[in-house]
């Protein structure tokens, strides 16, 4: 879909311009994470942007993709089993991990396992990586770089690998350390046949 991103990668730009980064820690355990915003994906010269609702809760993860209309794009469900995404017309895709899966339907392996971690500042505990000497995070091929507000919270999460970019503007975010109460699974409509 192209879009008219100028306006949005000038914003998303300042951001980048004005926020402190942090620095990274080893992943911990999450029971839960709830957050919102805009996201930005530029590749090449293609790019498009669209809003989120993320949540994490009892070992299942959910990122709702919307116009900024608030038309649904799709939704993607992972829990320790398997990964869906499901189409703004209800048909729904399978794979063993998010990045297949997004390779598969988009051609680009977002490191969609990987993001929790990134966005609360760790680095996944799953996979090698380095700190940059800027202060980056490097890992699974891609350049990440988080901005924070006065309290801690992720403002900009900033994803690099090649001539990708994704970009994610946090409306809010809220995190609880710890294992989750029970292990749940991505609801059985999900993954019907279509």
């Amino acid at each position: 879909m192209k879009i008219k991103t100028l306006p949005l990668v000038l914003l998303l730009s300042a951001c980048t311009l004005t926020a402190p980064s942090v620095s990274w820690r080893a992943q911990r355990p999450l029971q839960y994470f709830e957050a919102d915003g805009r996201l930005s994906v530029k590749a090449g010269e293609q790019g498009s942007y669209a809003h989120f609702d993320w949540l994490y809760e009892n070992g299942v993860e959910t990122i709702h993709i919307n116009t900024p209309l608030g038309t649904s794009f799709g939704r993607l469900c992972r829990d320790a089993e398997r990964v869906v995404a499901v189409d703004a017309r209800g048909r729904s895709y399978h794979a063993d991990t998010p990045e297949r899966l997004s390779e598969s339907l988009i051609g680009i392996p977002l490191p969609l396992g990987y993001l929790s971690a990134w966005a609360n500042g760790e680095w996944a505990n799953a996979a090698p990586y380095h700190i940059s000497a800027d202060g980056a995070l490097v890992q699974s091929g891609w350049t990440v770089r988080r901005h924070v507000r006065e309290d801690g919270s992720t403002r900009l999460l900033e994803l690099q690998h090649q001539d990708i970019v994704v970009k994610m503007v946090f409306g809010t975010s809220r995190r609880v350390e710890g294992l989750p109460v029970n292990e749940g699974r991505c609801p059985a409509e999900n993954f019907s046949p279509v």
